[in-house]
């Protein structure tokens, strides 16, 4: 003797969701193919800068245009910017190719 199951539930929100989750995800392999444009790029860091420990500003160049770009990111860098601050060189936590490869959309271009 089997039972049959019912799920009870609202076609509306079903449909609605379902549309909302395609939206969203064509939307993120459009912000994908954007990114994969920008990591064909090569690029150089020419500068590195801690303004205060909750500020760090990435200045790069790509290569093959010829064109300056600064990045501003805030985050807590109290750490990092106690040992920059010592050894004056960049922390190894600090991954700059990853800052300029997700933050790049946002970038001041700079000449």
């Amino acid at each position: 003797m089997e039972k049959e199951i019912e799920l009870r539930g609202n076609k509306w929100l079903y449909k609605f969701w379902s549309w909302m989750f395609r939206r969203t995800q064509a939307k993120a392999n459009k912000h994908q193919k954007k990114m994969e444009h920008h990591m064909d790029k090569t690029f150089e860091v020419t500068n590195v800068h801690f303004y205060n420990p909750y500020m760090l500003i990435i200045q790069y160049i790509f290569i093959e245009m010829d064109t300056k770009h600064e990045i501003v990111i805030q985050k807590d860098f109290k750490d990092a910017y106690k040992e920059y601050n010592k050894t004056k060189e960049l922390p190894k936590e600090i991954d700059l190719k990853m800052f300029v490869r997700a933050r790049h959309e946002t970038a001041i271009k700079k000449g």
